[in-house]
């Protein structure tokens, strides 16, 4: 598997991005020589990566001295990121209250492209109960989050991306299934996934919208079958449809807003 990576991967943008963060990293007042020594690349390499890197204004030389620093030409890749941050600090005093009253774990997903991608989680307070991280990306077509972030999208684009979905999509579910998610989110404001993604994960999942009715992520509560079985889950939903509306109370006070690509 390493093998395989290596050789699918650019030499040259490795080296680069080891420079990047180096100096990201607290060698700020490196000279060239000693940055080369310790990223493990040529003293004219690592030039030519620094100078690139300059004329690009992704860095800049410290005006104090030797060494280079980040630039201002980096916040357009940073941009969604700082986004999602200020979105996360506006709303997790209401998700974590969330958990506290169902027990059940929860998470914030934005759409990157055809893909959900998780912000933000808090876990359950119970000692069995379902984990995960953030980072994790998914196509859409998985779960009640996925439906959330597809329900916005016009029908066409919905069906490509199922046709073009993998096969281990449909391991647990149909195409049909992804759509009656989507229907329930348009039509209710939420959707439940009892198993369709994975026989021991069932998710409720609710969006949250900016002041102009623009969706901005979904917010999903995540548990256990024995957890989120029939006559919890009509509760599980009241509690969730509660949260997301005093999340997008907030957002819309805040006027935040998060550009989904």
């Amino acid at each position: 598997m390493a093998a395989s990576k290596q050789q699918n991967s650019i030499p040259a943008l490795s080296k680069s991005i080891s420079v990047l963060k180096a100096i990201a990293g607290g060698m700020q007042n490196y000279s060239i020589a000693e940055l080369a020594r310790e990223v493990g690349v040529a003293h004219t390499t690592c030039y030519r990566i620094v100078q690139t890197l300059v004329d690009a204004d992704w860095l800049r030389p410290r005006a104090g001295g030797v060494g280079y620093e980040l630039s201002y030409g980096l916040l357009p890749m940073v941009e969604p990121f700082l986004n999602h941050r200020v979105l996360i600090d506006t709303i997790c005093p209401v998700v974590e209250q969330l958990v506290a009253k169902t027990g059940l774990s929860a998470k914030l997903s934005v759409r990157q492209g055809d893909d959900a991608v998780t912000v933000y989680r808090v876990e359950s307070p119970l000692p069995m109960s379902l984990s995960g991280r953030v980072g994790v990306r998914f196509s859409l077509v998985y779960g009640s989050s996925g439906a959330c972030l597809l329900s916005i999208l016009p029908d066409a684009r919905v069906d490509r991306i199922i046709e073009q979905s993998p096969d281990a999509a449909w391991k647990h579910q149909k195409p049909s299934d992804v759509r009656k998610r989507i229907i329930s989110v348009r039509e209710n404001n939420y959707c439940t996934d009892l198993g369709k993604f994975h026989p021991q994960v069932h998710t409720i999942s609710s969006p949250l919208y900016d002041g102009h009715g623009k969706m901005l992520a979904a917010l999903t509560i995540l548990g256990l079958p024995e957890d989120m079985n029939a006559q919890s889950n009509d509760d599980h939903i009241k509690a969730l449809l509660r949260a997301t509306s005093r999340c997008n109370q907030l957002i819309k006070r805040d006027e935040l807003t998060v550009e989904l690509k």
